[in-house]
C-alpha cells in the first residue's frame, strides 16, 4: 500500500498573492510524487488552534499527522525548481524529519521553510517540545525554537 503523503503551505495576507506564482510548482510536484496538496489560510489556522501564534506550522503538522505518514511543508514563497526526486527518498529510514540548511554570511542553520516530517512518536515529541518551548515574541521565534531544540546556535538571528 502506498504511503499517504501531504504537501502543504500557508498563505495569509500578502503571501496569497505570492503563492499564485509558487503554487503551480507545488501542484506539479505533488502530482508527480503522489502528495495531496493543501493550502492553509487564516481560517484554517484558527481551526487548528494556531491563529495568531508563530508555531502555526507545528500545529498544522499535528493536525495532519493522524491522516498522513509523510508531511512536507514548504513556504508559500518557495518554488520547486527541479522535479527529479522526492526528498523523503533522500532521508534515512530512521529519520523523523528533514530540514534544509541555510547559509548566510553571518550564520548557518536549519531553515524551517522546507520541513519534511514522518508521522511517528519522535516527530510528535519534537513538535510538542517546540510548542512547549516557543517564545512567541518575534517573527523569528518559530525558527529559533527549532534551532534550539536541535542544539544549533541562534546567534546572530535578526531581531
Amino acid at each position: 500500500m502506498p504511503v499517504k503523503k501531504c504537501l502543504f503551505t500557508i498563505a495569509t495576507g500578502d503571501f496569497k498573492e505570492i503563492l499564485e506564482v509558487a503554487s503551480p510548482t507545488h501542484e506539479y510536484f505533488a502530482e508527480l510524487f503522489g502528495y495531496e496538496y493543501k493550502v492553509f489560510d487564516e481560517k484554517d489556522l484558527e481551526r487548528v488552534g494556531a491563529g495568531g501564534i508563530w508555531n502555526w506550522r507545528k500545529k498544522i503538522v499535528q493536525s495532519l499527522s493522524d491522516d498522513y505518514e509523510e508531511i512536507f511543508y514548504i513556504d508559500a514563497d518557495t518554488l520547486f525548481r527541479r522535479f527529479v526526486r522526492d526528498p523523503f527518498g533522500e532521508m534515512y529510514a530512521n529519520s523523523f524529519q528533514g530540514l534544509v540548511l541555510e547559509h548566510k554570511d553571518y550564520r548557518f542553520n536549519p531553515n524551517f521553510g522546507v520541513w519534511l516530517v514522518r508521522s511517528n512518536r519522535e516527530s510528535a515529541e519534537f513538535i510538542q517540545g517546540c510548542l512547549d518551548n516557543g517564545l512567541e515574541t518575534s517573527r523569528w521565534d518559530d525558527q529559533t525554537v527549532v534551532c534550539k531544540m536541535l542544539g544549533w546556535s541562534t546567534s546572530p538571528f535578526p531581531g
